[in-house]
């Protein structure tokens, strides 16, 4: 049952926007446009609810874009509960949630498929594809771009002062792993911004996502996304 009264036009289900609550700001419909719509006010609802889990992973980043909180989940799904939980959103959920903590995805790994068997090689394209990514907005720059043989770094900056460090290195053969340090605060959205780009490139497969605290070993373990 929802706990506040949803958009006129939302469609019956557990993702909602509350009425008058939207701003227009366009964010959660850039992650769920298939889902999201608006009305001649500009005011976003759910046309659609999301129908498998790809689109549940769309409803769930919509979620956490709203910046004043007007996208909510009234369901009672436990294991969509716990992944909006630990990207610390819970209080955007109608029901409670018990035992479930922020959880900082810092980590991915993931096997990349290159024509060059280079090493070398790889890396750059890795961190070039990263970078050219990070830097699609107005106020969006890379710098400080440092490179071995098989490790590289660079810090992503956007607006006049945040800014996050991206570490690729290189596993083992085609294993790699990429690291966001030095901005806790600023990791959970880069990190789904991270992942969202590592799938829409086909050249990044087995994408597996860990804490600093888990272990990683191969392609065990870590959870498919960030969030």
């Amino acid at each position: 049952m929802r706990r506040f009264i949803a958009h006129k036009a939302n469609v019956d289900g557990p993702f909602y926007v509350v009425n008058g609550e939207c701003m227009a700001c366009g964010a959660p419909e850039s992650e769920a446009d298939e889902l999201i719509a608006h009305d001649e006010s500009g005011y976003c609802f759910f046309s659609t609810q999301p129908t498998n889990l790809e689109q549940v992973d769309a409803a769930i980043r919509a979620l956490w874009a709203s910046c004043c909180g007007a996208l909510r989940y009234a369901g009672k799904d436990q294991s969509i509960l716990a992944r909006i939980a630990e990207i610390g959103e819970s209080e955007k959920c109608d029901e409670n949630i018990a035992s479930t903590s922020l959880k900082i995805r810092s980590r991915v790994t993931f096997a990349y498929e290159s024509d060059d068997a280079s090493g070398e090689s790889s890396l750059k394209s890795i961190v070039r594809f990263i970078s050219s990514t990070r830097t699609q907005g107005q106020y969006s720059r890379c710098t400080n771009f440092q490179f071995s043989k098989s490790e590289a770094s660079f810090v992503f900056h956007w607006y006049t002062d945040c800014s996050i460090k991206f570490r690729v290195k290189q596993v083992s053969g085609e294993r790699w792993l990429v690291s966001l340090e030095d901005n806790d605060r600023a990791t959970i959205g880069n990190a789904m911004s991270l992942d969202k780009s590592l799938r829409a490139g086909r050249q990044f497969t087995a994408i597996r996502w860990f804490t600093e605290d888990e272990k990683i070993d191969g392609l065990n373990g870590g959870t498919t996304h960030p969030y």
